[in-house]
């Protein structure tokens, strides 16, 4: 009897860590919050004119007003917290084969998207009272971190699901 051989390896660890639902979650949640920095997170106008706006991006303050310099603290802490939440989604997604270290790695993951989101809600509350800004408009970079934190949600719920189940198999044995 002749064996099969296929034209490439059959053990690659990408593809059977691409299999598990919460290895797709993680990695959606990581191109979602990618997108982030190339998108507005906010935006503000002064009063009814079009030409005066401010919005707000991970990396900085962009402004049709002449002479504005934005606090760039609020752009640095934004992005501290947005390259944390993806790092560690992304050592995540590569630790999956110690299931324990994924969970917690998750878990920071999801407490650093919350504080992304809740700097969020500072930076929007402080710029619109000291600098006298109305218009709030929530742009679409506002709602990728939400979705992010979703993912983690998910993905955290798939991995517990396989650490049950390797405990109930250790369980038989």
């Amino acid at each position: 009897m002749s064996r099969i051989v296929f034209p490439y390896p059959t053990d690659l660890s990408l593809f059977s860590m691409i299999q598990r639902i919460q290895s797709i979650y993680l990695l959606l949640a990581i191109i979602v919050l990618t997108l982030t920095f190339f998108l507005p997170v906010w935006a503000w106008s002064i009063g009814t004119e079009v030409q005066s706006s401010y919005l707000l991006y991970n990396y900085g303050i962009s402004t049709s007003q002449p002479g504005y310099s934005a606090p760039m603290l609020y752009p640095v802490v934004l992005s501290f917290f947005a390259v944390l939440s993806i790092v560690l989604y992304g050592w995540s997604f590569f630790s999956f084969r110690k299931l324990g270290k994924a969970i917690t790695l998750v878990v920071l993951a999801l407490f650093s998207t919350v504080a992304y989101l809740a700097f969020l809600g500072f930076i929007i509350y402080d710029m619109s009272t000291t600098q006298q800004l109305s218009g709030n408009i929530p742009q679409l970079g506002t709602l990728f971190p939400a979705i992010a934190f979703v993912l983690g949600i998910m993905a955290l719920r798939a991995m517990r699901r396989d650490q049950a189940l390797l405990r109930s198999a250790d369980r038989i044995r």
